[in-house]
């Protein structure tokens, strides 16, 4: 006869500990790390923008892609965002409005 696994015996993902181990981006150290060129991750970008992350997927599904994306190689294939991209919608965001651009 088996006994039956308790369903959070069975359930043990490795996004819990990751959660535990990293403390959650801070805004300056990710547009620091953007401006210096690097590309970032969806859930990054939606923290720097103060968006939804879901909103960073529509946008790239959108036609052509409000922001260009490449797929980190290896596990997962996570999509990274394009540092120009990025940069520009944190400008347009921070533009007040009826002010010109320079």
């Amino acid at each position: 006869m088996q006994i039956p696994i308790p369903i959070t015996a069975r359930r043990k993902t490795c996004t819990a500990r990751y959660a535990l181990a990293m403390p959650p981006p801070d805004p300056a150290d990710l547009e620091k790390r953007v401006r210096e060129g690097a590309w970032l991750l969806a859930g990054d970008v939606a923290k720097l923008l103060g968006v939804d992350p879901a909103t960073v997927w529509r946008w790239t599904k959108s036609d052509p892609p409000f922001l260009r994306y490449r797929h980190r190689s290896g596990r997962g294939r996570y999509r990274e965002y394009h540092p120009e991209d990025v940069l520009r919608e944190l400008e347009s965001s921070r533009q007040v409005e009826g002010e010109s651009q320079s």
